[in-house]
């Protein structure tokens, strides 16, 4: 279920500085003319990054890397994407991607919020309800949506709930289902978000996720990386840690501190011996104190303020 959450519903005590940090991004809010609803890393970074110190204006780096635009008929999205080609200078944009799916637009300037080049993806299927959108996510946490123009955020009934017990909890990992020879690489990119976003900010899997991807580790233990993955994170438990899958390697090898510190762990039996094998070699070699050294650790409070 999806909840519709608005300033007057006093749901959400900094709502006051959520409108004042998309306002002061004037790229993104030249956009507001053309009636977008933005989900995933934007709206949930909205709601629980944390803010620079000293500038509540300010969201913290690497909670996102990009916008992705949602629009309810197709009279929006075409004045969107003619709006954004009448602006363009070709000085600049680095890049314009087109596929069936999105329009994605990737701009040589830095993003005042990421640090990052400022990079616009226009979802092409449209939505008359947002609400339909947000319940075929893959995870639960991300299920949110903010439409600027009605100073509103769409969220999944549990998302506040998951964030404050700091969950990755499943909700429709839809490239985790029905796999095949064609789609393994899918799976493969999939698996390697759970890690991701329990670094990103600061998660622990929920028993469904854990089960979910053992369910899959049963059926597909011998699945490699084709490229090298790398995310690095800033701050809490996982702080200075790089997300790295090396090219060919195995991807459950590559997400194993995630596994092995949930607690059904313990009772895991491991048919492929590959998970078990490679927990022991990491005790042995005293790897895990690199994950939980008390002196790598930096408390932050997550919520806003």
């Amino acid at each position: 279920m999806i909840y519709k959450i608005t300033q007057n519903s006093r749901v959400i005590p900094h709502f006051d500085n959520i409108i004042k940090i998309h306002q002061s991004n004037k790229f993104l809010k030249k956009l507001d003319i053309v009636d977008p609803c933005y989900a995933g890393g934007y709206p949930m970074s909205l709601l629980f990054a944390p803010r620079l110190k000293g500038n509540p204006l300010q969201i913290q780096h690497n909670f996102y890397s990009d916008y992705d635009l949602y629009f309810e008929n197709k009279e929006k999205l075409n004045f969107a994407i003619q709006k954004l080609d009448n602006d363009l200078i070709e000085s600049d944009i680095q890049d314009i991607i087109d596929t069936d799916n999105a329009r994605t637009y990737i701009y040589k300037c830095k993003d005042i919020f990421t640090n990052e080049n400022l990079t616009l993806q226009i979802v092409k299927k449209i939505t008359n309800n947002i609400s339909d959108i947000l319940e075929t996510f893959d995870f639960l946490n991300c299920a949110i949506g903010y439409n600027p123009n009605q100073k509103a955020f769409y969220t999944h009934k549990d998302v506040f709930l998951k964030h404050s017990v700091r969950e990755l909890e499943i909700l429709k990992p839809w490239m985790l289902e029905n796999v095949t020879e064609e789609t393994m690489q899918n799976v493969i990119i999939q698996v390697a978000r759970f890690k991701k976003y329990c670094m990103r900010w600061e998660y622990t899997l929920s028993n469904k996720s854990f089960d979910k991807l053992i369910e899959v580790y049963y059926k597909y233990p011998n699945l490699k990386t084709s490229r090298g993955i790398t995310y690095r994170t800033t701050g809490g438990a996982y702080a200075g840690m790089d997300f790295i899958a090396t090219q060919n390697q195995n991807i459950w090898s590559a997400i194993l501190p995630i596994l092995n510190i949930h607690p059904k762990w313990g009772s895991f039996k491991d048919p492929h011996k590959i998970l078990k094998v490679n927990d022991k070699e990491m005790y042995n070699k005293d790897l895990r104190t690199k994950w939980h050294d008390k002196e790598n650790i930096l408390i932050n409070d997550t919520t806003p303020f």
